[in-house]
């Protein structure tokens, strides 16, 4: 998909901005989650699927299961979507994440 096609994805969440980076169709949702300083999802969520991520720049904290992650630029994360999740970015510069999901953003209450 080129750059100038991408969408933005709706969020329910402050601070927080998601452009789908797959083509319609495509098996698996690829996404860039940026996420400003002190942003980050309202609450924890579950769904069906699995997630993987690429810190590409900045901090975010990671909450899967109840465990806490903090990752950084170069870390990645994969998880099954049916585990309770929510990040936020605890850092003073906005976070950007490369994110893929194994199902439509349509079916994610957050889109992540």
């Amino acid at each position: 998909m080129r750059a100038a096609s991408r969408r933005d994805l709706p969020v329910h969440s402050e601070g927080i901005r998601k452009q789908l980076l797959s083509p319609p169709g495509a098996a698996l949702t690829g996404m860039t989650v940026e996420v400003e300083p002190g942003g980050g999802t309202a609450e924890a969520y579950a769904h069906s699927g699995h997630e993987f991520g690429l810190v590409m720049s900045g901090t975010v904290e990671l909450v899967v299961d109840e465990t806490t992650y903090i990752l950084r630029q170069g870390d990645s994360f994969a998880f099954k979507s049916t585990l309770l999740h929510s990040f936020r970015n605890p850092g003073t510069e906005r976070c950007v994440v490369l994110w893929v999901n194994t199902i439509k953003p349509s079916e994610v209450r957050d889109g992540s």
